[in-house]
């Protein structure tokens, strides 16, 4: 089983691979935020926890979830490697959608 560490890591390398950045977000400011803010090209963003295997996420991180959502900004939850695997597939499958709809590129 991967720490939660080592989850970051493969995520915030497979971002790049595609073409986006992950940044760190700090609880220094504001306890309960998304652990990465991730950019992609386009304007895609989300927000996204991530938890080690049988991870739960805090009231404090559900009442920030449920911010975001409110607010029409995309959320994932990334439990584990199975999570690891979903959440870029759901990613994956975002930004192809919305690249159909870009203007073509010179």
């Amino acid at each position: 089983m991967l720490s939660e560490k080592a989850i970051e890591n493969k995520f915030k390398k497979e971002i790049e691979k595609i073409g986006g950045r992950c940044e760190k977000l700090s609880a220094a400011y504001q306890s309960g935020l998304p652990d990465r803010l991730v950019l992609l090209p386009g304007g895609l963003v989300f927000f996204v926890e991530l938890k080690r295997e049988g991870g739960r996420i805090s009231p404090l991180q559900k009442v920030k979830r449920d911010m975001v959502i409110r607010l029409g900004h995309n959320y994932l939850l990334l439990e584990g490697e199975n999570g690891l695997r979903e959440c870029l597939d759901i990613i994956k499958h975002m930004l192809c959608s919305r690249r159909e709809v870009l203007p073509n590129e010179v």
